[in-house]
């Protein structure tokens, strides 16, 4: 464990020396001994600090994984994390915020996190196990949207999102609501689902305007350029929110009054709600 952090550096500079910058064939050839070595080497996991406040361990198969990810909205998710917190990751991958919203919540939190895509899930439930997190994590192998039943989901390398349409390349998998599963009182939502946000939130309206279980805030990545084939707008997503007790903001405070682009905005329950 203490030596693979240098162990796996040394590798890096060495795969990234400029002397070796043609040599793709070599490592291609190499990757099946080196994928064998990791999994000896590093069966206890591979260290990540996210962001240089957040430790987590992750499976070698996650090795790829950088420590700076999201920094500005990696500190304003953690930021707002209190001990004992409920957090619902909606589009967890393989789990960077799960584990560490986890680790954030303590022993007596929860974090229910969904993902349907199966590489991602497999990955996801093998990160969890590593940092010994199962007890107070829930894994939901599913997309979430805003009805029950199975849709079609494109799979590109560490990406996915939900299609209106099968298509080639595509995989089947089952589909949920928000109401439907979370019964419970939910402190904090979390939503990234690359254009298909404005379902979840309609699949969650039950308990989005019941104020004994609403979380007090949700964090929404938002993909304006994927919206016209579920047919999202800037004005029906933020109508929504509105309707729904929420007033959309920045990740600087700023109000939002129209969503041009992709990026994060955090929506917060009105007081008067």
């Amino acid at each position: 464990m203490f030596l693979m952090r240098p162990l796996e550096k040394q590798l890096l500079s060495l795969r990234h020396h400029p002397a070796l910058k043609k040599t793709d064939w070599i490592w291609n050839c190499l990757r099946p001994c080196y994928d064998a070595v990791l999994a000896l080497v590093a069966f206890k996991g591979m260290e990540r600090v996210m962001n240089g406040t957040d430790k987590i361990f992750l499976h070698p198969q996650s090795r790829h994984t950088l420590e700076t990810y999201e920094p500005n909205v990696w500190k304003h998710v953690m930021g707002e994390i209190r001990s004992g917190d409920v957090v619902v990751d909606v589009g967890a991958n393989i789990g960077l915020y799960t584990i560490a919203l986890a680790k954030r919540v303590g022993p007596e939190g929860t974090v229910i996190a969904f993902e349907p895509d199966s590489d991602n899930f497999h990955a996801l439930r093998k990160n969890v196990k590593l940092n010994q997190i199962e007890h107070q994590v829930q894994l939901i192998r599913a997309a979430v949207g805003d009805f029950p039943g199975e849709v079609s989901l494109s799979k590109a390398q560490m990406e996915s999102h939900v299609l209106s349409d099968a298509a080639q390349g595509s995989e089947r998998v089952p589909m949920v609501t928000l109401d439907d599963v979370c019964k419970q009182k939910i402190d904090i939502l979390k939503i990234d689902i690359e254009g298909y946000e404005e379902k979840a939130l309609l699949g969650a309206s039950r308990l989005l305007e019941d104020s004994e279980r609403s979380p007090r805030c949700i964090y929404l990545e938002v993909h304006p350029f994927a919206w016209p084939s579920v047919g999202t707008t800037s004005e029906s997503l933020l109508t929504l929110l509105e309707k729904l007790g929420y007033q959309a903001e920045y990740i600087d405070g700023g109000i939002v009054h129209r969503i041009d682009y992709w990026g994060e905005i955090i929506a917060r329950k009105n007081d008067k709600n």
